[in-house]
């Protein structure tokens, strides 16, 4: 995991100003690639091999310089096409991404997978090409516009240029009703996110957008178990013995159960809550159980009402963009106890994807539900009826719409956003049509955002197995609507294959709470307090929000009044932090 900056033209003084910015990114190196049409920085933080063999820019030839960030995994899969490698580089992802480049030129991102986000200058053609995984669990943000062409891993790295900084209205509306911004879009009119499976290129003051392809055709075993044993191999790749972040769940168990089976040794984290009900420890208790039963060095990590609230301005500005997740802070704690200025680990696995592949959410059922309903009536009428019924304007025979009004995060302080352009998976069955708008939007667009940049700004790498796209398509492939729900139960394919695997205080589990911050159970005149002076201090500097509605809203009443109001606390922190008129 590193960080990446570059643009167009030459300047060094900028592009070390630049990785200065991001150096909690990469605090193993940080290097420099200038010519006289473009600028390249990178922060390296060395995770397969020492840092010695793998500074960037990568360079090896008179043709190709690369930015790397994240990690290629199909390497044992790439070095069969590849020729006159480097034993002594041979483990190095990035010396495998670059020999890859060097054999097939730009068709080489057909070729790799992974997490990553990539920028590859040819110094021949004067081109530049900068791309995002498909899963997009990597950030790339840039800059096009007045003839400025920027790239940078983080928002505050291009905002180290002297740039237009008009904000984007439709974004806000777009946060305001999801609660977070997925797609391109930032708060920034002119500062743009690469969308997961696309590259941006610039050329000659041309500019283009598109999506690539990929090759993935019989990537895994058929076998489940040979899969399975395949992912985590893939992903425990590292110098450093890699940590798990376990929550209790049938994801992160059946995690470390496969990399149990490897012999390899793993160090798991959960947290706890004090002073809080017993149901938002529940998940710490079994985490620690199977900590146990699977000898793992583990450490619990307590947390109290005051560290949350300590944590949380820091936990939203460090994202950058809106961000309705209630458990930021947590999220933001565990980082800091497990990487840098803590335990000093360098890479966590975590089990988030796993719910949008193995049918994990209870909306996913209602949607089957609401399926089958509409077969006995006409279209027309059953719309009415659900319409009023529930008080709403959709037309519930359109899968989008529902998962739209499914995502909506509550009383809207801000624009109307039109959502006539989200994507139509119009051939998917019910439930993976609904997976895959959370994969397309969702997890790249809050999840993956907020624990990239949590987890870097203590400069720790994240990696999310169950989200990895050769591994989507493997379980894509075969799994029915029947194995995702039965009964009481989800993941019904996932809860068969780990029985008799993990114990059954795991599989049989029917309710889960997640890493959730018992924020309703916590709330009290210290966190009203807190939210009270940071909208205030937004009242009368933007016209976008209506923030004395939003206050209101805090101050008629003592009790904790829903996510929805995380989502403009981040707002108004990030407003002030980046000096937007919202």
């Amino acid at each position: 995991m590193c960080g990446i900056n570059a643009f167009t033209g030459s300047n060094r003084d900028l592009i070390e100003k630049m990785n200065a910015t991001l150096s909690h990114r990469g605090p193993d190196f940080a290097g420099v690639y200038i010519d006289d049409d473009v600028t390249m920085g990178h922060l390296l933080l060395s995770i397969r091999e020492v840092s010695d063999i793998s500074k960037q820019p990568y360079c090896l030839d008179n043709e190709w310089v690369l930015l790397f960030n994240g990690q290629i995994y199909n390497t044992e899969q790439l070095k069969k096409s590849l020729s006159n490698l480097d034993p002594e580089k041979e483990k190095l992802d990035t010396y495998i991404l670059y020999k890859t480049i060097q054999t097939f030129g730009w068709d080489f991102i057909s070729k790799v997978h992974g997490m990553f986000a990539i920028v590859l200058y040819n110094k021949n053609e004067k081109k530049i090409r900068a791309y995002r995984d498909q899963s997009g669990q990597k950030n790339l943000y840039y800059y096009h516009y007045e003839n400025k062409f920027i790239l940078s891993s983080e928002i505050k790295g291009i905002l180290e240029h002297p740039i237009d900084r008009t904000e984007d209205i439709e974004a806000v509306g777009i946060a305001c009703y999801l609660g977070y911004i997925p797609g391109n879009k930032t708060l920034f009119s002119h500062i743009k996110k690469i969308e997961p499976g696309y590259y941006i290129e610039y050329y000659k003051n041309n500019f283009l957008t598109s999506p690539y392809t990929y090759e993935s055709t019989a990537y895994y075993p058929k076998e489940p178990e040979k899969a399975f044993e395949l992912l985590v191999r893939e992903h425990i790749q590292s110098k450093d013995r890699v940590s798990i972040n376990l929550s209790g769940g049938l994801d992160s168990s059946l995690l470390l159960h496969e990399i149990a089976k490897t012999g390899y040794t793993i160090d798991s984290y959960t947290t706890s809550f004090a002073d809080s009900a017993d149901i938002f420890n529940e998940d710490a208790l079994l985490a620690k159980k199977l900590s146990t039963d699977y000898k793992t060095n583990h450490r619990e990590i307590v947390i109290t009402k005051q560290d949350y609230l300590n944590n949380l301005i820091e936990s939203y500005e460090t994202i950058e963009e809106p961000n309705y997740n209630i458990s930021n802070p947590i999220y933001l704690i565990t980082a800091k106890t497990e990487g840098v200025h803590g335990d000093k680990k360098r890479v966590t696995l975590s089990g988030d994807g796993g719910d949008e592949i193995f049918g994990g959410y209870s909306y996913y059922k209602e949607q089957l539900r609401l399926e089958s309903q509409k077969k006995f009536l006409p279209t027309w009428l059953y719309n009415f009826i659900k319409n009023k019924r529930n008080k709403t304007h959709i037309d519930y025979s359109n899968l989008d719409e529902r998962w739209l009004l499914s995502k909506k995060l509550g009383k809207n302080f801000g624009p109307d956003f039109d959502h006539s352009n989200f994507i139509s998976y119009t051939n998917d069955p019910v439930i993976l049509h609904m997976m895959k708008n959370d994969r397309l939007y969702w997890l790249p667009g809050e999840n993956f955002i907020r624990s990239d940049k949590l987890y870097m700004s203590q400069s720790m790498e994240i990696r999310s197995p169950f989200a990895y796209t050769p591994f989507r398509d493997y379980i894509d492939s075969f799994l029915t609507e029947k194995d995702y729900f039965q009964g009481e139960h989800n993941k019904v394919w996932l809860r068969a294959y780990a029985e008799g695997r993990l114990p059954d205080y795991i599989t049989k589990r029917k309710n889960k709470t997640g890493w959730r911050a018992p924020v309703e159970y916590w709330y009290d005149h210290n966190f009203k307090k807190l939210f009270l002076d940071i909208i205030e201090e937004r009242i009368g500097k933007g016209s976008v929000i209506n923030w004395t509605e939003v206050k209101k809203e805090i101050e008629n009443s003592d009790t904790w009044p829903k996510k929805n109001i995380h989502l403009y606390i981040s707002l108004a922190l990030i407003a002030k932090k980046f000096n937007l008129h919202i």
